[in-house]
Formats: structure tokens, sequence, C-alpha cells
């Protein structure tokens, strides 16, 4: 309410009473105890759900991430060729021998075999089956190369380390890898290229 006065005969503006005489305002705590007991667990129930969400935000926000799978390993890693022996005897008479592999993959992703290859230009090469192949742990498969004598001059008869150039891929990369197939592989090679190179050429048969 607003009230004027009098000062030396002139009206003046006095104060603004904001509160009658004797009222006071109510203070928070009598305001909570005039609400009804339904409205005050309400309330109180909202209050600590709302602290339950907020703590689980927090949590969640604040909880470190989880950490990425490892990689893939290489393909030349994940994946084993090993000599099986002789898939075909030595044949002079097409100039050829066939040795059998066994391939598999070892970590437990697929590994692609694209191609093989060898580095002798005396030698032709053919693969079976046709590539690419996909192998798999715990299901080895076998694989046949054949190789057929183009001349006698420059076969690895004495090799003691004879390899083969494979193409691998998997889902981290492509890799070429070179298969040093072991002590066996060699023998085998070695007597099979004497069998074919030494044998007496008949008419019809290319000479060394």
């Amino acid at each position: 309410m607003t009230s004027y006065g009098e000062r030396d005969g002139e009206p003046v503006l006095a104060a603004p009473e904001l509160l009658e005489a004797g009222d006071e305002a109510p203070r928070l705590s009598e305001r909570w105890a005039a609400l009804p007991h339904r409205t005050r667990l309400a309330v109180r129930a909202a209050l600590a759900a709302a602290l339950l969400v907020a703590a689980g935000g927090y949590a969640l926000a604040s909880r470190p991430g989880a950490p990425p799978p490892p990689p893939v390993p290489w393909p030349g890693a994940a994946s084993h060729i090993g000599y099986a022996g002789i898939a075909e005897a030595p044949d002079p008479a097409d100039r050829s021998v066939a040795f059998a592999l066994r391939a598999e993959a070892t970590k437990g992703t697929p590994v692609t075999i694209e191609a093989i290859h060898q580095g002798y230009d005396t030698l032709e090469l053919s693969v079976s089956p046709r590539l690419p192949i996909t192998l798999s742990s715990g299901h080895p498969r076998r694989i046949v190369v054949r190789m057929t004598v183009l001349r006698c001059s420059g076969v690895p008869i004495d090799a003691r380390l004879p390899f083969l150039d494979v193409t691998l891929r998997n889902d981290r990369a492509m890799q070429d890898v070179s298969e040093i197939l072991g002590e066996a592989y060699a023998d085998d090679l070695s007597r099979s290229l004497r069998t074919i190179c030494d044998a007496r050429p008949s008419p019809s048969s290319p000479t060394s």
C-alpha cells in the first residue's frame, strides 16, 4: 500500500508497506509441512528417481570405453602350408610330377590362397583345385601342385631349400610369402627331376 504525508505543508510520498503489520512470509519448511502426505511422498519419489537417473548417466559418461578388438593376424601368420608327399609319380613321358600340399587356416580367421608360383623358369607349374581357395580353421585342404619340366638344363636338382611363392589374403592384408616345405619336399623334388631328366629320351620326346 502506498501512502502520502505532509511535511511543512507539502505532501510527500511515504515508503510502501509490503506486508501488513504482524504478517510474515511462510517459511519453506512450513509450506512443505502444509502439503498433503501423498503429495510429499510423490515429490520424494520423483526426486529419488531423478537422482538415480542422474547418477546412472554420470556413471555411463565417466566409464572408460571398451578397448578395440585386436587386429586380425597377418595372413602368413594365420595359416600353415605343409608338404604332404608325392601326389603323382614322376613321368618321363610327359616330363611332369605332382606334389600334394596340406593347407589350413590356424588362427580362427579365414585365409584365401590367391596364387602359387615357383621361381624356376625351367619348370611350369599348375595348381589343383583352381585358385583362389579359402582356408578355414579345422578344415585342412589338399592342394596338388604339378611341375612340368620345360628343359633339364638349369632345373633345381640339387636345391636343398626349394620353396614356393604363395600369395595370401585375409581381412587384414594381402601378403606374399615364401613357403619352404622342408627336407622331405627337397628330396622328393630332387629325385623326381633326376628321374625325368636322366631318362633316355624317345624319338618323340624333347631333349634336354
